[in-house]
């Protein structure tokens, strides 16, 4: 009979190379200091070694280690209203810190990191936490408000970020990590100002736990996010100052790579072209509108409607495809001296239940442009929780003497398509329509023939694919 011992631990393959963690100088942080205005006696060399070896001296020291060092940049506002996405590539978006050093250094090929910054980003993290059910991230929100002299506030920075890392993972930060964090993290700010505020910075960390040389027990990512204000920071020394510090960390950990991968397509499904964004603008992902029932495959679930995760095993969209009109009224007024007047209650929504609802959170767009006989129609919906209950409204329209008139709502085929998370397959498991608000006149009917879709100029102006398909 087997023991615990005996059980072997799943292992990640990972192709590492051992570097040396870089550290806080006195001369460096000298030179930090003078470049915000400070040459205070606090600012000698001699004095910051000792506040450097005081500071580092209560850091906790465990075996979680780091493997790459980055900070995010995010996409201008700019950008982001004038094109609706971003062009820019994901290490655009988390830029490697490359002259600080950590514990080991990836290869140009090592996998994950990707990943690991998309679910590092903050916005996304969240989502997670509050969507994706059984999410093992965990979160950490801290303000401390201090007094003291301007060295002190910021050696309290040092030790209060570290002590908030060590509360949020399970192991603690290799120390000499955790000092490599702090590599150059005092912001330069106007010189001339009375306060010293460092707005709202960042700094990331890829995880790696129990490497061997070959593979590790576990992977991940740390972003601290941190926010210091000092009143009055030139005073001399002995001058005490009010400091306040914000700071918060989210960190994930994973033991199992096919977890991290699930919840990158759950990311990228939500998020869609607006990977990466700040969510204070109020951009709609695009969903795809397929001409005919596309293949069962991740690049049609990335595409389409998120629906709401209603348990651990499983993730599901909605797919929507085949556009088409439904004849709904037709006055025939050709015999007739007078107009004609017709009005009818349409039904907009789901004609199926399919037991889950939209995903909360964000808006979505879908557009087509389609061809039915001699028709050019274009349906544009905004899909949002609305659209968990079906809308009705009436609708009137008349028709002049000797005329004759039809009347289209248009529709998407729609259906179902689930990810299972067991065993990692695409499958439908339902199929129904989706009546839009869409209401079109023609003075034909139109004809048995399906339709077609034709180039959309709307988004024939984007040629360039989202950032998330680019990774």
């Amino acid at each position: 009979m087997k023991t615990v011992q005996d059980i072997p631990i799943p292992k990640i393959p990972i192709r590492l190379k051992a570097d040396t963690p870089s550290r806080v100088t006195p001369e460096e942080l000298k030179a930090e200091l003078n470049s915000i205005g400070l040459y205070c006696s606090e600012t000698r060399v001699e004095n910051l070694r000792r506040y450097i070896d005081e500071t580092v001296k209560q850091f906790p020291d465990g075996s979680i280690q780091g493997f790459g060092m980055f900070e995010y940049d995010r996409p201008k506002q700019e950008e982001l209203l004038e094109k609706g996405y971003t062009s820019r590539d994901i290490w655009d978006i988390a830029v490697p810190l490359n002259d600080i050093h950590n514990n080991w250094q990836p290869y140009d090929a090592a996998p994950y990191m990707a990943q690991l910054s998309n679910v590092g980003y903050p916005e996304h993290f969240d989502y997670l936490m509050k969507h994706y059910m059984g999410f093992s991230g965990v979160k950490h929100s801290d303000g401390d408000k201090g007094e003291g002299t301007t060295a002190e506030a910021i050696k309290d920075q040092f030790v209060k970020i570290a002590t908030d890392i060590s509360s949020v993972l399970i192991k603690d930060l290799n120390k000499y990590q955790m000092e490599a964090t702090f590599k150059k993290i005092i912001k330069p700010v106007d010189p001339g100002s009375s306060d010293y505020d460092s707005g709202d910075l960042s700094r990331c960390i890829f995880l790696v736990d129990g490497y061997d040389g070959t593979e590790c027990r576990a992977i991940g990512v740390l972003n601290v996010e941190y926010h210091l204000i000092i009143k009055n920071y030139k005073e001399k020394k002995s001058a005490k100052t009010n400091y306040s510090l914000d700071v918060t960390i989210r960190t994930a950990l994973y033991t199992d790579t096919d977890e991290l991968e699930k919840q990158d397509i759950f990311l990228k499904t939500h998020f869609k072209g607006n990977l990466f964004f700040g969510m204070d603008i109020p951009l709609k992902p695009e969903v795809k509108i397929y001409g005919e029932l596309p293949p069962e495959a991740a690049d049609t679930f990335i595409h389409s409607l998120p629906l709401e995760q209603t348990d651990n095993d499983s993730i599901s969209v909605m797919v929507f495809y085949a556009p088409d009109l439904q004849n709904i009224g037709c006055i025939d007024n050709t015999d007739s001296a007078g107009s004609a007047q017709y009005s009818r209650t349409v039904t907009s929504g789901f004609t199926f239940t399919f037991g889950q609802k939209i995903a909360g959170g964000a808006k979505y767009a879908a557009g087509v442009l389609f061809q039915k006989a001699e028709l050019s129609v274009n349906i544009e919906i905004s899909l949002t929780e609305q659209w968990n209950s079906s809308q009705s409204e009436t609708i009137s329209f008349s028709v002049p003497s000797k005329s004759k008139a039809f009347l289209y709502q248009g529709y998407l085929q729609c259906a179902v398509l689930e990810y299972n998370m067991k065993n990692f397959k695409y499958s439908y498991k339902q199929k129904g329509r989706f009546m839009t608000n869409m209401i079109k006149t023609a003075p034909v009917p139109s004809d048995a023939k399906p339709s077609v879709i034709k180039t959309n100029e709307k988004t024939a102006e984007n040629t360039k694919p989202p950032l998330w398909e680019r990774l």
